[in-house]
């Protein structure tokens, strides 16, 4: 169902239902960037019920209501004279405001006017205003952060050297151990039934309640659509309200059931680490700890040792010209090629000696 809509006259104010072209009162026409008010404008509903609102028929309020008539329905929107402004009806063909042929205009009533942009006052240069003094200390923290975390190069001589050297001392023992399979060349001594991991699995169920909301119809609402020729399509909408229902359910209850597998107790022969033969020193020259043990035993017997596995660490030491001091760890091959007195340049924070 179409309905009439009104729009605001931009001369006088008055409020014109939209069929009119031109103003009642001042004889204003439609200018290009005119919208129409829907029926339920507060201003609109305000003018119908005053009785000030201008329509065609001689019953004001009665036919401001009322929808539009057969003869006069239409879904085709106004279009704009690109001459003058005027909007003229979909039908006519040639402006009504001064004469243009519409195939001339290309833009209708839902072609975005372009706002004409208002000439900007000319300000004078003036001091910080009160706002601008509040952000002063706002900026100055951030800048002081800004200047706090950003990296400085800094210059050091290595002062120092340091290493430490390890290789560790096996000896051939029978371990007692335990695990979930039998390893290759393990002697089985006992087995057991032990708690491997435990399942989750339901138990039993609970009766409980929980409130759920659905939505309900409740009604349409009227809304309308701007066809942009003084008319508009009614819509009904469907409007909904939430309802609450107590719903039953079953709620699961889990218990942990344990799961048993076999565990396996047996004795199996072992290099193990009794203990380790160190070095260390704050110089360039690196030795490994000296022995008499042999790298490997070919048939060892219980008690029999040999060198196990090598470990080594490096470090230099570094200090400014403030006399500060810094170590860091370094792999053998870069270790090694520097020399006591070099020059070394790295980043790092403000107030942090640690290389980035």
């Amino acid at each position: 169902m179409n309905v009439w809509t009104y729009w605001k006259c931009p001369s006088c104010g008055a409020i014109i239902r939209g069929d009119n072209r031109d103003c009642p009162n001042c004889a204003t026409p439609v200018p290009a960037g005119t919208k129409y008010l829907m029926p339920d404008n507060p201003e609109v509903a305000r003018a119908i019920e005053n009785g000030t609102a201008y329509i065609t028929s001689h019953d004001m309020v009665e036919e401001a209501v009322t929808q539009v008539s057969e003869e006069k329905k239409s879904d085709k929107a106004n279009w704009v004279c690109d001459y003058c402004g005027y909007q003229n009806r979909f039908e006519s063909t040639v402006c009504e405001g001064c004469g243009a042929p519409k195939e001339e205009s290309k833009k209708d009533y839902f072609t975005p006017v372009p706002e004409t942009p208002k000439p900007q006052p000319y300000i004078p240069t003036r001091r910080p205003s009160g706002r601008f003094k509040k952000l002063i200390p706002v900026i100055a923290v951030i800048l002081f952060l800004i200047w706090l975390f950003t990296p400085v190069t800094r210059k050091t001589v290595i002062s120092g050297f340091e290493w430490m050297r390890s290789i560790a001392v096996d000896e051939y023992q029978l371990c007692h151990e335990d695990d979930w399979s039998l390893p290759a060349g393990a002697t089985q001594t006992s087995t057991k039934q032990e708690i491997h991991h435990y399942d989750h699995v339901i138990d039993h169920y609970e009766t409980k309640t929980r409130q759920v909301s659905e939505q309900v119809l409740d009604g349409y609402d009227t809304e309308y659509r701007d066809l942009g020729n003084g008319q508009a399509e009614t819509v009904s909408v469907p409007r909904y309200r939430t309802e609450y229902r107590t719903e039953t359910y079953e709620d699961p209850v889990y218990k942990d059931v344990p799961v048993y597998q076999t565990k396996y107790y047996y004795d199996i022969d072992r290099w193990v680490t009794v203990s380790s033969i160190d070095t260390s020193g704050k110089d360039h020259d690196p030795k490994w700890g000296e022995s008499d043990l042999p790298e490997s035993v070919a048939s060892p017997v219980y008690g029999d040792r040999k060198l196990g596995q090598r470990s080594e660490r490096y470090y230099i030491h570094f200090k400014d010209k403030k006399g500060n001091e810094q170590t860091e760890e370094y792999n053998f091959s870069e270790w090694s090629e520097y020399k006591l007195g070099d020059a070394i340049t790295y980043k790092s924070f403000r107030f942090s000696n640690k290389p980035l």
